[in-house]
């Protein structure tokens, strides 16, 4: 099993969309048939460092994280979130 994780620092107009990021991201678990789970979580944390949001995808092996990257699906939603995102940071490993 592979964890894609990746945390997203918006803009404040990110803000104001952060709901439509989130219904967004959510909706992949229903469009990208590999993905075996997903979630998306808002921060309440009011630290300097803090993310606002945090996306955890679960998938069967590097091929389906590499397939998830290039999907159809997902481009889309990677566009609409670099109009919002000032930073993000991924991290992407093996659970055995």
């Amino acid at each position: 099993m592979i964890k894609h994780i990746v945390f997203f620092k918006l803009s404040e107009d990110g803000m104001n969309q952060k709901d439509e990021i989130v219904n967004k991201l959510n909706n992949l678990k229903n469009e990208i048939d590999f993905i075996v789970d997903l979630e998306v979580g808002l921060n309440f944390a009011q630290e300097d460092r803090a993310c606002d949001i945090s996306l955890i995808v679960i998938l069967n092996s590097k091929e389906d994280l590499e397939a998830y990257a290039v999907h159809d699906k997902h481009i889309p939603v990677v566009q609409f979130i670099k109009q919002y995102a000032t930073e993000s940071k991924v991290v992407d490993y093996e659970v055995k």
